[in-house]
């Protein structure tokens, strides 16, 4: 049985609503992403079973996750992650891995250009440092037991502030292409 394109297009228009959204307000309201994560959720049921529900659930946290650890600890939104895991919950996991790799891409080509137009070349050059930094930190204090978290920059004056919504809109178009094409 082919795969329905209607998960697709759902995300799809959600997206550019939860873009257009943040872009305007610098919000993405609950009032979308919480009815499109349950309906996404009962689709999955609907459609696949028992087995859709837990493709839903575990596209939903693979979502989820970076994006929730980006708003705790790095200053992105949780309207971001809360689409996030809406968005995985309709496709499923294994489509979430494409959406998470487009979104990502997406969203450090975007963060570059703005960067580079606003002229911080200089601030994304010294946050790239930081950031290889801190995974090196992650990396061998993991490995000796010890704690990171002090080692965690403080997003309000290292990160370059980014709506991240149309990043997610733009890697959502990728990944329904590179799923479909």
């Amino acid at each position: 049985m082919e795969a329905s394109p209607l998960p697709w297009l759902i995300v799809l228009l959600a997206a550019l609503a939860g873009g257009v959204s943040d872009l305007r307000s610098g919000r993405i309201p609950n009032r979308l992403t919480l009815p499109l994560w349950a309906a996404g959720l009962l689709w999955g049921a609907y459609s696949n079973g028992g087995q859709g529900l837990i493709g839903s659930v575990g596209g939903s946290l693979l979502l989820l996750i970076p994006f929730f650890l980006l708003f705790l600890f790095a200053g992105g939104g949780a309207g971001d992650a809360k689409l996030m895991a809406a968005i995985g919950a309709w496709v499923g996991l294994p489509a979430s891995v494409t959406v998470l790799v487009a979104v990502t891409v997406s969203g450090a080509l975007l963060g570059l250009v703005l960067a580079l137009a606003r002229g911080q070349g200089r601030r994304l050059a010294q946050n790239m440092r930081r950031l290889i930094y801190a995974i090196a930190i992650v990396l061998a204090t993991r490995r000796l037991g010890g704690t990171w978290l002090q080692y965690a920059p403080d997003p309000a004056t290292r990160m370059i502030p980014m709506r991240y919504g149309a990043a997610i809109f733009l890697g959502v178009c990728l990944a329904a292409v590179l799923q479909w094409s």
